[in-house]
Order: structure tokens, then sequence, then C-alpha cells
């Protein structure tokens, strides 16, 4: 198989004629440079006409694939990352479009500025029902005392609290660092995603938590987050997709983070602590520790923070856009 220099992964689930369009848009942008590239779509459980029309496309570049395990979002990821051969991954949902030449830019300025970004690049997010030009980025939101101390039992703290928000501002900077990002639009190298990370943890569900994971257990290896400046964007076109919200799913999915970047007794605290009946919730912690203690393990000798410790740091930092106390 070849191997090339960036692979470009696209899960999706019913999105068709999206699917196609962004499918379209990558190639446009990625044909006229001198990446070595490739595209890798996964289709989750569909039931609609996409894949059998991603399949048709003639191009030794894109490679059509079914995930059909399980409906997750992360799952058709990792599925996608294990049949790719690009050095550096790029992730992109089936419902986005690139502004001209953000992946070529984004990909020259993280091969040239490896080290200094030492994590991740993510791309600013503009909405198509946002009309003035603000962009989307995440908001970590932690309740902390004056001693920048966190407690896992306040609902309202890092371990999984990530707000949206919008912001007119404009760095000046090629790239700036942030507390946490959106994994739609995310570059990061292979050594780091797959080899540290472990790719996302396979017991996740359908979508939401996976960022959490991601973001965090990341933080706790002493990696970055980093946003790419404008113009480099991607649109984030927001259709109905064939993923159906389940409250159940987005509770494990952030116990599941909080155990893989937390350990044991943090993310018991956590789990125990959210909103919901306290057996059902002791009940999805058990079953998240023994899910996820084979990938804990794996991932356990990288980490270098406890979540404490990370957030002093953050704090410390000025990152942190908003503060509960």
């Amino acid at each position: 198989m070849t191997k090339r220099q960036l692979s470009v992964i696209v899960p999706y689930c019913n999105e068709y004629p999206q699917i196609y369009f962004t499918i379209c848009n990558l190639r446009c942008e990625l044909e006229q440079s001198d990446i070595d590239w490739e595209i890798i779509t996964i289709a989750n459980k569909n039931t609609d006409q996409g894949f059998e029309r991603v399949s048709r496309i003639q191009s030794d570049r894109v490679r059509a694939l079914r995930y059909d395990e399980k409906l997750s979002h992360w799952c058709a990821k990792n599925a996608g990352v294990l049949r790719s051969t690009g050095e550096v991954l790029f992730f992109i949902d089936s419902h986005c479009i690139l502004t001209k030449n953000a992946l070529v830019n984004m990909y020259k300025c993280y091969i040239e500025n490896r080290e200094e970004i030492n994590g991740s690049l993510h791309l600013p997010i503009l909405y198509m029902n946002e009309k003035n030009g603000r962009e989307l980025e995440y908001k970590l939101i932690a309740n902390i005392t004056e001693n920048n101390k966190i407690d896992p039992s306040n609902p309202k703290n890092t371990a999984h609290n990530l707000h949206y928000s919008f912001t007119r501002y404009k760095h000046k900077a090629p790239f700036h660092r942030v507390s946490c990002m959106s994994n739609c639009g995310m570059m990061i190298s292979r050594d780091i995603l797959v080899d540290k990370l472990g790719m996302w943890p396979w017991a996740l569900g359908i979508y939401g938590g996976g960022e959490n994971f991601f973001n965090f257990t990341l933080a706790m290896m002493g990696y970055h987050v980093n946003v790419f400046s404008r113009p480099n964007a991607v649109h984030h076109y927001a259709e109905k997709r064939g993923y159906a919200w389940n409250y159940d799913n987005w509770i494990k999915n952030r116990i599941i983070a909080a155990y893989m970047f937390g350990g044991s007794e943090w993310s018991k605290i956590f789990a125990l602590n959210l909103r919901g009946r306290r057996e059902v919730l002791a009940r999805m912690w058990t079953e998240v520790t023994k899910e996820c203690l084979e990938h804990r393990k794996k991932i356990e000798p990288y980490i270098k923070f406890t979540p404490q410790e990370w957030v002093e740091q953050e704090a410390a930092s000025g990152r942190f856009q908003g503060i509960y106390r």
C-alpha cells in the first residue's frame, strides 16, 4: 500500500448529497497542490445512496469504506485511521466545505511548525447561519477556587464542560493555543493520535464526548491544542445527519473521557455527580472502567499531568475564556 503524506478522514451517516460535495471540495483543494494525499470516506451504518455514489468515484486517491459494527462517529474515524497511510491526518465532517487553500495552507503550517504546535491544529469553524463573520470556538468553563483548585464533583468543571461560543476576534499569529476545540477540521500527526492517544476509545457511542477525550487527554500528555488563523476556515453547513441524539450515550461518552484522562478515582467522583439516577451512573462508570481498561493502561505512561495540575497551569496562562466561581 502506497504511503501518503496526508490522509483526509471523512466519516458520514446518511448525508448524501452533501458527502459528495465535500469530497469534490477536498479534491479541488488537493489536486492543485504538491501534497501526496488520500481521502478516506467511512459510511457508518449508512442507509441512503451515499456509499454507492462515493464508490463510483474514479480515483485511486479516494477510498470508500464501510463501518457497520456500531453507530459511532468516533469509531468510524478510527476505522478510517486504521486503513489510512498518511504521516499526517486531517479529520472533517461530511457536511463541511473548506475556504479556498485552507487545507494546503494548514498542512504547510503544520509541517513547518510541528515542534511549536506540539499537538493538534484546528481550523476555525463558520456556520452557514452566522451572517456576521463570527467564528465558532470552544469555551472551557471551570468551577475553580481562588487558589485554582478544581473539584470533579462539581457539575461545572473541566472534566466535561465544553461550551460553544462565537467570536469576532481575529488573531494575527499564524496559529494560537486554546484549551479545547472541535475535532472537525482538525490535523494531527499519526504518531501522536495512534501511538500516544491510541485513537478514540472504541467504547464511545454516537457522538458528543469524543472532543472531551481528545482535548483533555492530549493536554494531560503535555501536548497543545491550536487554532489556525483566518482567512483559513471550514464552513459547517449543519445539515441534518443520520446520528440521533441520545442523552445516556452522551453521558457515558463523557465518563469515558474522564476515565481516560483522569483515571479511576477522578472519573468515579465525576460520574456519580452527573445529573441522573446514581445507580445508573454507577453502572455506567463500572462498564467504562472494564471496557476502557486496556486503552487506559496503554496511554497511562504518556500522561504527565493530573487534571488539577493542568487546570492550575491553564488558569495561570489566562486561556480560560469563562470561569464560574
